[in-house]
């Protein structure tokens, strides 16, 4: 056998290993997740997606530390992407560590590229509820104006807009003698 069948062997291996680490994630049997995305880094360690996958298998099994060093290498390997930034930041999130999310979603917006459809939505909400969090409704509110500029039909963001702006504080409705008399 040459070397290039070989290294094609070995790439389609990782992709099979990958897939199935996947369909087990999905069918929410972590313990084989976990094993079969353990064999697909074996056969694609270069690959930042197989770092990321293992990244949510980990989480998802409570393992935050292990998780985040798992996305950390998937940011390593693909620095130029916005996936494994949000990713960092919902192993944040999730602790409650909002400030820290935030620094990785600023990241993370700032790789956003064309044609990473869902992800902008997922940076604005993630964003806005961050900054919620730690009381800038404002720009919390401006998050989602962002996130509903580039996908407009983000029901989610749309949910948690109207929901901003109902904590609203009452505004004032002009000096108190025009006020009316209850």
């Amino acid at each position: 056998m040459n070397v290039i069948s070989l290294e094609r062997m070995r790439d389609r291996l990782h992709a099979k290993l990958e897939d199935r680490a996947r369909m087990a994630f999905i069918e929410r049997d972590f313990q084989r997740a976990l094993r079969d995305s353990r064999q697909a880094l074996r056969y694609g360690s270069r690959c930042f997606q197989a770092h990321a996958l293992h990244g949510d298998v980990l989480c998802a099994l409570g393992r935050e530390d292990d998780a985040l060093a798992a996305y950390h290498q998937a940011r390593r390997l693909a620095p130029g992407r916005a996936e494994p930034y949000w990713s960092v930041s919902t192993v944040h999130s999730l602790a409650g560590r909002w400030e820290q999310a935030l620094r990785y979603l600023d990241l993370a917006q700032a790789r956003l590229k064309r044609g990473d459809g869902p992800l902008y939505e997922w940076v604005a909400e993630d964003r806005a509820i961050a900054l919620a969090k730690i009381g800038r409704r404002q720009e919390a509110l401006d998050a989602l104006r962002w996130g509903l500029r580039r996908r407009p039909r983000g029901v989610r963001l749309r949910e948690l807009r109207a929901e901003l702006t109902a904590r609203a504080p009452p505004r004032s409705s002009g000096p108190a003698s025009l006020k009316p008399v209850p």
